[in-house]
């Protein structure tokens, strides 16, 4: 794949991180009276919302983020701990965002870069030169569309 490319794919995986933040905020719009609905998902509920929530459609084709990151040559290794990682600091960033520590728009860039980052790690073992490419156009144009 040529930079243009990856582009296109890093900006399809922020707008997974978009997704991933509707899914979650769906999830807490209870009082803080009660537990924090992410509280109490066991790991498999964890995981089908995952799975859900970086399922991204787009022009009329379906694409799923450890596909992508397979594509992209990422060792099975790197995969499960990026994954493992991003829905981590989901759960963080939620709390923080929920006991309103953060704004929503900053949760949301937060999210999104968090993503883009995720994958630009695996480009950049394998691809250094188009990663720095990326790094540049791909981020600027990440914050501008948030």
């Amino acid at each position: 794949m040529d930079s243009t490319s990856y582009s296109y794919h890093l900006l399809l995986l922020s707008q997974a991180a978009v997704i991933s933040l509707l899914l979650c905020a769906s999830m807490a719009t209870t009082s803080r009276a009660q537990p924090h609905p992410y509280e109490t998902l066991t790991s498999k509920q964890m995981a089908i919302i995952a799975n859900s929530a970086i399922t991204v459609h787009n022009r009329g084709r379906r694409l799923h983020l450890l596909s992508l990151i397979g594509a992209l040559n990422g060792s099975r290794q790197t995969i499960d701990n990026i994954y493992g990682f991003v829905m981590y600091r989901v759960v963080v960033l939620l709390s923080e965002w929920h006991d309103g520590e953060y704004s929503t728009g900053y949760f949301l860039a937060e999210l999104a870069f968090m993503v883009y980052d995720g994958a630009n790690r695996i480009i950049s073992e394998k691809y250094p030169v188009a990663a720095d490419i990326i790094g540049r156009n791909v981020e600027y144009r990440l914050i501008w569309r948030i």
